[in-house]
């Protein structure tokens, strides 16, 4: 393995950091990042949505008490746009070779995360970004799970040399975003940020699914790498934004982002689409089995036309 990931070769990462009534975590997000061991760690970008809850301030107050200007930028908004929007112009605000994520209200767990991720990046230019497990806890700290699930030689296209103890692998990309795996989390993925730029759509804004899409059309650009190990915890807690949905809805949105995302796929990752709506279909239907076919029809209806209202009236009856 080379040594680029730790000599500063291979270019500066940035990391974009959006925020929305994250108060209670934002400083623990942004510190995690700053105890990173990476020569190459760029600007932090803190972008925070009009959040009501005092999260630019308390950030404001984190760069001012730790002489953080100049590697920490806040962009605070004064009117809200939502987390679509608010993400894409994050990300094409970054000029620097490769990016990092972080939800504001989550946080890095290993101080050697960048390093190794930029070390493979570094020697596998086919890879176009790269990720690992992360923990996911509730607000109480307990346990919830390690995702994304990837397991099986099944999911591995090709292992890649070990870095040190860590497994290294080349994901099947006819299994990254299928049901049983569900694809990364934002704050496990770092990649090369001029590729990353090109797939966010305008077209996307309303989705509430808005990563997923966008990770999957940037996989058709080459590689993704895979290490196995857990360096991120994303925290499930009243307010954020995915967890808000009932369990219902949230595979509604998925269905929603697939028929979306379908027609800009090329053909192979079309049948993969076609197959896991098929798949979250049934999902659905097992949730909510006493509707009738027309209502199923309808209900089908509407997902695909993303009409919201449309739904809240067949679900409240």
């Amino acid at each position: 393995m080379s040594n680029q990931g730790a000599t500063g070769a291979g270019g500066h990462c940035d990391i974009v950091v959006c925020c929305y009534n994250h108060s209670a975590y934002i400083e623990k997000a942004i510190l995690s990042i700053l105890q990173q061991d990476s020569d190459r760690l760029g600007t932090i970008h803190v972008c925070d949505d009009a959040s009501p809850d005092g999260t630019a301030a308390r950030v404001a107050a984190l760069i001012d008490s730790h002489g953080l200007q100049g590697r920490v930028w806040l962009h605070a908004r004064q009117t809200n746009v939502g987390p679509a929007i608010n993400f894409r112009e994050a990300v094409q605000r970054i000029q620097s070779p490769f990016i990092g994520f972080l939800d504001g209200d989550d946080h890095w767990s290993h101080p050697s995360k960048l390093r190794y991720q930029l070390a493979l990046l570094d020697d596998h230019p086919s890879v176009v970004y790269c990720g690992h497990e992360y923990f996911f806890i509730d607000e109480q700290g307990v346990m919830q799970g390690v995702f994304p699930f990837i397991s099986g030689t099944e999911a591995i296209l090709r292992p890649l040399p070990n870095n040190g103890e860590l497994e290294q692998f080349i994901l099947n990309p006819d299994l990254l975003f299928t049901l049983n795996t569900c694809g990364f989390h934002m704050n496990a993925v770092v990649g090369r940020t001029t590729i990353m730029q090109q797939n966010l759509l305008a077209e996307w804004d309303d989705l509430k699914v808005g990563d997923w899409p966008w990770f999957w059309l940037t996989s058709e650009q080459g590689e993704v790498g895979f290490i196995k190990a857990q360096w991120a915890v994303n925290i499930k807690h009243n307010g954020s934004a995915f967890n808000d949905f009932s369990v219902v809805k949230r595979v509604v949105y998925i269905i929603q982002m697939l028929a979306r995302l379908r027609h800009s796929q090329n053909e192979r990752n079309r049948v993969i689409n076609d197959r896991e709506v098929a798949n979250y279909v049934r999902v659905l239907q097992g949730m909510i089995g006493y509707f009738g076919a027309e209502e199923m029809i309808e209900f089908t209806q509407n997902i695909m036309s993303l009409n919201d209202d449309g739904l809240t009236t067949i679900l409240l009856q």
